[in-house]
């Protein structure tokens, strides 16, 4: 079931990919390397604040609803009570910072500018509270038309923005806040279908999530923390025109590291409630995982050279090297994604921290250092050295753990590829 639900997510999201690959040459052609630095710049504060509210009691939403189902109308409630109040203590906070402290504000941006994107802040948080929620309940399906419903919306929008209103700019910021309204309106119409959505919060429940879900909270804010950083030191360095052309080998590489992420997104409550032997499933899932992205990451790196110049056009061409070292750092994510899984699945939340922590502290040492005098390649080597450290140090906390050895876990064997030759052609079958 494992090997089945991951293949239709990642299906999903690839059947999605030429709906993605066109929406984001539209962007990129449209606004070409600057504004799409700009671009990147406007969203980067509603991606940083999205990402890491949610994570925590996302992950809490998880943990618990995945080990005790009954508890999903109170995690619900809970979830909409944080989304609403958390967003309006963020947006008050975020205003009153840009009156106090205007000269932080990046040039070229104004509080309009950085204020507009986050209005659609309380809705793209409780949307990743009501996935994750979908996920512990195994209602992959309603996880999958979720991812569906964001992509189709913001295409078309995107699209109508720049064809029929004749907008740029901010036609593709007005794009993002119509998806995520789209996709919230999908989610809590499942929830309440489902009988699942409610407006008592329980306030000891949260309490419990609270208390897991900040760990993991501050975890990912560090993650998400040390690839922001290297966008603004690389705007400030550097310029606009190459943050955009770091943004787009950033999206190719996500392109690819769906598959880590879609294997991470079905284990968690399969690890949850998996008994005694969860570090089994972790291993195979890990070796396996290792024979997959190999192959996808040479092809990837063999193809960007001809192909990235010729869909994106020539003045993109400098994405190609950055492209190929974000494509080798894939590898060590997708063993650290395998890892990251297990600790959140079995309540190890201070490890991940931990982790976390760690690869914080190398990107920035390493973004100060290199962005300066090498640029863009400076920024990427960053990232590459960041999730081998996170690799290193989450596999040397499962390996105490467990006690499994690090062959055990890194070196595949035959059978791994036999088992996932079967499973893709099990799924072709189907």
């Amino acid at each position: 079931m494992i090997a089945s639900n991951t293949a239709r997510l990642v299906l999903t999201r690839y059947s999605l990919l030429p709906v993605n690959i066109a929406t984001g040459i539209l962007i990129a052609r449209v606004l070409g390397p600057a504004a799409l630095g700009m671009y990147t710049l406007m969203l980067w504060l509603p991606s940083v604040l999205a990402g890491p509210l949610s994570l925590g009691l996302g992950n809490a939403n998880l943990y618990f609803a995945a080990r005790e189902p009954a508890l999903t109308r109170p995690l619900v409630a809970n979830s909409v009570l944080v989304s609403i109040l958390g967003s309006a203590l963020v947006l008050g906070l975020v205003l009153a910072a840009l009156r106090t402290f205007p000269s932080f504000v990046p040039a070229g941006l104004g509080t309009l500018e950085i204020m507009v994107p986050l209005m659609d802040l309380p809705l793209r948080i409780l949307n990743m509270y009501g996935a994750n929620i979908f996920n512990a309940l195994k209602q992959h399906a309603v996880y999958r038309r979720c991812e569906v419903i964001q992509t189709f919306a913001y295409a078309t929008a995107a699209f109508a923005a720049v064809f029929v209103l004749d907008m740029t700019l901010w036609g593709f910021v007005l794009s993002q806040i119509i998806a995520t309204a789209a996709t919230s309106i999908y989610i809590l119409t499942i929830l309440s279908r489902n009988g699942h959505f409610s407006f008592r919060p329980d306030l000891g429940l949260l309490r419990k999530s609270i208390t897991y879900g900040a760990k993991i909270q501050l975890g990912s804010i560090l993650r998400v923390g040390g690839q922001k950083a290297d966008e603004i030191l690389l705007f400030h360095f550097s310029g606009a025109s190459a943050l955009g052309i770091l943004t787009l080998g950033r999206n190719l590489a996500n392109r690819i590291r769906v598959v880590p992420v879609s294997l991470g997104t079905i284990l968690v409550p399969e690890l949850a409630q998996s008994g005694n032997a969860p570090q089994d499933l972790v291993t195979s899932a890990i070796r396996r995982l290792l024979v997959l992205m190999s192959v996808i990451v040479a092809a990837a790196i063999l193809l960007a050279e001809l192909l990235v110049p010729l869909i994106y056009g020539s003045e993109f061409r400098d994405a190609v090297t950055p492209l190929q070292i974000l494509l080798l750092a894939l590898i060590p994510l997708s063993v650290q994604r395998m890892l990251v899984m297990y600790l959140v699945a079995t309540g190890r939340a201070s490890q991940f921290v931990q982790m976390a922590t760690l690869g914080f502290l190398v990107i920035l040492t390493l973004d100060l250092v290199l962005i300066p005098v090498i640029g863009i390649y400076g920024a990427v080597i960053s990232a590459l050295f960041g999730a081998l450290a996170e690799m290193l140090f989450a596999l040397r906390i499962f390996t105490r753990l467990t006690g499994s050895r690090s062959t055990e876990i890194l070196r595949p064997r035959r059978t791994d590829a036999s088992a996932l030759w079967k499973s893709a052609m099990s799924l072709v079958s189907r």
